[in-house]
């Protein structure tokens, strides 16, 4: 069978991507674009240029009804798809200047909840207000590169590499870390 198949105009790579809920649609980020595509086919649905630092890191709400995107420092914005407008920023407080780099992003399953890999940290907002009601350190002995963030309604997860390769899991209710592997899953 014939796969679809997608290129940027100017063959620019895609810098993160995720599907809807459901399965119909997906968002990608590509240089100072984030473009929503049917599964399906592949069609360009929704098209938003940004104008600034360009877009990282890219996620649809549980709802499916909008998406959050990483956009300069330490921001995040909820778009709504009907209009493709910010209808809420997502922001790290008390940062220091040229701090706030934000390297994944991801909803907890309720949708209640959002998560993203800040600076060393798992950063967790309330969805409804903005407020961050979590956040889950990360030491290590070696500056971490996050590989991978997951989140339940009860757990977050996150796999690192910096020497370690460590995965941990934190509980959501209240910041506790309830699990920890320093070797490799093998």
């Amino acid at each position: 069978a014939d796969l679809p198949e997608w290129r940027t105009e100017d063959e620019t790579f895609v810098y993160a991507l995720s599907y809807s809920p459901d399965g119909s649609h997906l968002v990608i980020s590509v240089g100072k674009h984030v473009i929503v595509l049917r599964a399906a086919d592949l069609e360009p649905v929704l098209r938003m240029h940004l104008k600034g630092f360009g877009v990282g890191h890219v996620a649809f709400a549980r709802d499916g009804k909008s998406i959050f995107m990483t956009t300069g420092e330490a921001a995040i914005e909820r778009h709504v798809l009907t209009g493709g407008k910010p209808t809420a920023t997502f922001t790290v407080k008390d940062r220091k200047p040229g701090e706030g780099h934000i390297s994944a992003l991801v909803p907890s399953y309720d949708g209640k909840l959002l998560f993203a890999y800040v600076d060393g940290a798992v950063v967790a907002w309330q969805v409804a207000d903005g407020q961050v009601v979590h956040r889950f350190p990360a030491p290590h002995r070696e500056q971490p590169s996050l590989l991978a963030l997951a989140a339940s309604d009860r757990s977050v997860v996150t796999l690192s590499s910096g020497g370690e390769g460590e995965v941990k899991i934190w509980r959501v209710a209240d910041g506790a870390l309830v699990s920890r592997a320093a070797k490799p899953l093998t």
